[in-house]
């Protein structure tokens, strides 16, 4: 599939919205194209997965005009996007990710890793984490019932730690976007925006206009201002 972003150069959200819904068709059609898309084989792959899914999400929770224009920013950039509405330039962006640290395996990006591979060997992945690959090379999860003190904590403690990693960037006119990834599987909306308050209220970061912390789902969103 022809990825048509490049960085340095201005689209419409409708473009990436469009682009989203034909990913999706093809994926469905093409199993090679999901497995790879999950595990980001390529480095279009990486940007979507990072960047501009995240930047989807946030289009639809804050109900960005379609007509809005971005701009995928140099590697190394302070800002990861710049929008602008009209030819004038309105916001910067820069997105993370966060996942859940469970004690056992407190690296959320290697137990994401491994759960993508399950789901590409096995076609499903039910249950919990964390995810763990075995001598015989099979790839294991917890699959018994966890209590809402066991869930709580792990995803409380991964918003945390994305958000620490962000705390002493200075980027000034920047707002950031946390992807809480797959927590709208794990909880309700009530009980993400408790957890989200919670971790922006355990880090401060004034060093950017707003924070967004999201997920997939309607009443998946929280926002913070200093």
């Amino acid at each position: 599939m022809k990825f048509p972003f490049i960085r340095q150069s201005w689209y419409s959200l409708k473009a990436l919205a469009d682009f989203e819904v034909a990913l999706l068709v093809a994926r469905r059609q093409d199993q090679r194209l999901d497995a790879d898309l999950r595990l980001a084989s390529k480095p279009w792959m990486k940007l979507r997965n990072d960047e501009l899914y995240p930047l989807h999400y946030f289009a639809e929770q804050t109900h960005l005009a379609e007509n809005t224009q971005f701009k995928i920013c140099g590697e190394g950039a302070d800002a990861d996007f710049e929008l602008k509405v009209d030819g004038e330039s309105t916001r910067r962006l820069q997105v993370t990710r966060a996942g859940p640290l469970w004690p056992d395996n407190p690296n959320w990006g290697l137990g994401h890793k491994l759960h993508m591979e399950k789901l590409n060997r096995e076609g499903k992945s039910t249950g919990w984490g964390p995810y763990r690959k075995e001598s015989d090379g099979s790839i294991s999860n917890r699959e018994e019932p966890i209590s809402t003190e066991e869930r709580d904590r792990p995803y409380l403690d991964g918003l945390v730690k994305s958000l620490k990693g962000k705390q002493y960037h200075r980027i000034p006119d920047c707002d950031l976007i946390v992807h809480a990834d797959t927590y709208h599987e794990a909880m309700n909306p009530q009980t993400f925006v408790c957890i989200a308050n919670a971790a922006l209220s355990n880090v401060a970061l004034s060093n950017f206009s707003s924070v967004y912390i999201l997920d997939y789902g309607e009443g998946y969103f929280v926002e913070r201002s200093p």
